[in-house]
């Protein structure tokens, strides 16, 4: 059985339906760093899960503290510029929120030149400051 963290309930939707069509039995939940540690092993306890797939800052906090296998999915300025693209479709400013050790990752200044678009970035260190950040937008 594989895991999945996946940062955001849509991408848990989407996650759902590939899986489902490939005939793959997957387990997925959404969480990041500490939450998605605990949902991590309740999916090594609950379904046996062998090996969880991840994102980013979660993935590596996830391998420090798990013993089974983690595959860690990057996220490259192609998949922020497409991101981008479709948001600026609904407003040509956008704010962007990511984890810390990811701001020099991201060529957002060549990014907002391209698209023509304002990025407001907002960074978190926990997930304390990521929900902080997420919810104070809606």
């Amino acid at each position: 059985m594989i895991g999945i963290i996946a940062p955001y309930s849509d991408f848990k939707k989407e996650i759902k339906k590939i899986a489902a069509t490939m005939n793959i039995p997957v387990v997925v939940e959404v969480g990041a760093l500490h939450s998605g540690l605990a949902k991590a092993k309740k999916m090594i306890r609950k379904y046996g899960v062998k090996v969880i797939i991840a994102r980013g800052v979660t993935a590596n906090f996830l391998k420090t503290k798990l013993e089974i296998p983690i595959i860690k999915i990057d996220v490259t300025n192609y998949d922020i510029v497409r991101t981008l693209y479709k948001a600026k479709k609904m407003d040509n400013s956008v704010v962007l929120i990511d984890h810390i050790k990811n701001y020099k990752q991201i060529d957002l200044e060549t990014i907002s030149k391209m698209l023509k678009i304002k990025i407001d970035l907002k960074l978190y260190e926990n997930e304390c400051e990521r929900q902080v950040k997420c919810y104070s937008f809606w």
